[in-house]
C-alpha cells in the first residue's frame, strides 16, 4: 500500500490511513494534559509518557534517562560521535536535531533565545545561559594572581592577560 501524496509505503490499511491524516492536518488524538494533539495514537501514548514522568530508558555510558527510545537512540549520537543532521547551508553535521536547529540560526540571524531580565536575544542558548550569569551574580571563574572573579572564561582570560603583562 503506497501513499499517492508522498510514495510512502505502508503494511497495512490503516497505517496508510493514519499517515493520510498527516498530510491533511488532521490531528484527531489529543493529551488530556496539556493539548497536544496527534493524527497517530502511539506518537501520543508516546508523548504521554513526558508528563508521566517514566524514564526506563537509560543511558549505559552516562546513565541519563529517557521516556522514549527514540531520545534515548539520539542520545547515543553524542557519545560515539556519529553526527547525521546536516546542515544545508554550510555542510556541517550535528549529532542531535536541536543542536542542528540552533546552529542553523548563526546562518538566518534569528535570536530565539531572549533573556527575560534586559531582553537581550541570542541565537544560541548557550550564550544567554553565560548572559544570564550576569543577572544572578554567578562568579564561577576566579584569578590565580589576585582575588578578582568573573562571570565569564574570556573575561578571566583577558584580565589574565594584563594581570601578567602579556598583551591580548
Amino acid at each position: 500500500l503506497t501513499c499517492e501524496q508522498c510514495g510512502k509505503d505502508f503494511t497495512t490499511f490503516q497505517n496508510l490511513t493514519r499517515h493520510k491524516r498527516t498530510h491533511m492536518g488532521v490531528k484527531p488524538y489529543g493529551c488530556l494534559q496539556c493539548g497536544k494533539t496527534s493524527a497517530d495514537p502511539g506518537d501520543l501514548k508516546k508523548h504521554q509518557l513526558t508528563h508521566s514522568g517514566e524514564k526506563s530508558h537509560a543511558c549505559s555510558t552516562c546513565e541519563k534517562t529517557f521516556s522514549q527510545s527514540s531520545n534515548l537512540k539520539t542520545h547515543l549520537k553524542t557519545h560515539n560521535g556519529e553526527k547525521t543532521f546536516g546542515c544545508q547551508q554550510c555542510g556541517k553535521y550535528l549529532s542531535r536535531p536541536d543542536s542542528l536547529k540552533d546552529h542553523q540560526s548563526t546562518h538566518s540571524g534569528e535570536k530565539r533565545f531572549v533573556c527575560s531580565s534586559c531582553e537581550k536575544s541570542f541565537s544560541l542558548s548557550c550564550n544567554l545561559k553565560t548572559h544570564m550569569k550576569i543577572h544572578i551574580g554567578e562568579k564561577n571563574y576566579g584569578c590565580l594572581q589576585c582575588d578578582k572573579v568573573f562571570s565569564q572564561a574570556g573575561n578571566l582570560q583577558l584580565h589574565t592577560r594584563t594581570d601578567t603583562g602579556e598583551k591580548p
